[in-house]
């Protein structure tokens, strides 16, 4: 757990102290079956974001339950909230079995597990924006498409994926925290880089530059995240403008033949599935005109039918 902010590394707060960690089965709202387990006590945050870290659990995670992980904390100032579902509540009741509480789409600090798990598990990441996290989903990042696919597939999901990032960003500074964060650790097998929304609409670059941080990406990509890459067509902004409409369609034409050239190892049409070929999203998918809803997700998820890791074959029903 640190407070750093993934998009720039800044630390957000300080005083912060959790004094409890709990670990169970989920029986839904925030609530355990029974009493869960707990894993870590008083555990104070640094200030300067460097990380605290619990030791090894053996707690089962990927046994095809539902696990719910609780955390109570104080803080002098208020630490960074970060891009993600789950519920909140009075302090002193994260190791309740069933407290009351209500539905965020914001959690604090940056949480992460580093989680040992058979060779033969498929490691999936993925590389973009909010879109990527889930925002607006009924619970982000449980709810993106990549985390969707994983549960279906029964792999393990890495989220390189902060709300607002760029793939000109990403290309700016390649010894920037949010990209070396992980290199220490095994390596995902594949990943799906889905950024570049936010370079249309947000930086309003041309297609040519666009094409150009592709290029530059791709090698710090393969280096940092895995050589394995998986592209996906960039889905619209209701409220673009016919250039940046322009830009992204063009784009994504261009994007497909990154396959041909031995670029890509595959692609899915993320903006057809959402669009239907058109510059709007679809209305049973739409959020707020940038962002899904989880049925939005789930059938991004559900338009990846070939395997993403090698050998790419269809997934089995």
């Amino acid at each position: 757990m640190t407070n750093r902010c993934v998009r720039n590394g800044v630390p957000v707060g300080s005083g912060m102290n959790v004094s409890g960690i709990w670990v169970g089965q989920h029986a839904g709202n925030g609530a355990f079956t029974g009493t869960p387990t707990r894993i870590a006590t008083n555990a104070v945050i640094p200030n300067g974001g460097g990380a605290w870290k619990s030791g090894w659990q053996t707690t089962p995670i990927g046994d095809g339950r539902d696990m719910l992980w609780s955390f109570d904390y104080t803080s002098t100032t208020a630490p960074v909230l970060q891009v993600a579902g789950g519920w909140a509540g009075a302090v002193g009741t994260g190791g309740d079995v069933s407290p009351a509480l209500s539905t965020t789409k914001s959690v604090a600090f940056d949480i992460w597990i580093e989680a040992e798990t058979y060779s033969t598990t498929p490691v999936i990441a993925t590389l973009g924006d909010s879109l990527a996290s889930g925002a607006t989903a009924d619970q982000p990042c449980f709810d993106s498409t990549l985390s969707i696919l994983c549960r279906r597939v029964n792999a393990l999901p890495v989220h390189y994926a902060v709300s607002s990032d760029t793939l000109n960003d990403w290309i700016s500074d390649p010894l920037e925290w949010k990209v070396n964060r992980w290199q220490d650790l095994s390596k995902p097998d594949v990943c799906l880089l889905t950024m570049g929304h936010n370079d249309a609409y947000g930086l309003d670059l041309s297609l040519s530059a666009m094409q150009a941080n592709f290029a530059t990406a791709l090698p710090i990509i393969s280096e940092k995240i895995s050589p394995n890459i998986v592209g996906a067509t960039i889905t619209p902004r209701n409220a673009g403008s016919t250039d940046e409409h322009a830009v992204r369609n063009g784009y994504n034409s261009w994007l497909k033949s990154r396959v041909v050239s031995g670029e890509l190892r595959d692609i899915f049409d993320f903006n057809q599935i959402i669009t239907g070929g058109t510059n709007t999203i679809n209305v049973a998918y739409n959020s707020d005109g940038i962002h899904f809803n989880t049925a939005g997700y789930k059938a991004q998820a559900d338009g990846i039918t070939r395997r993403l890791t090698t050998p790419p074959v269809l997934y089995a029903s």
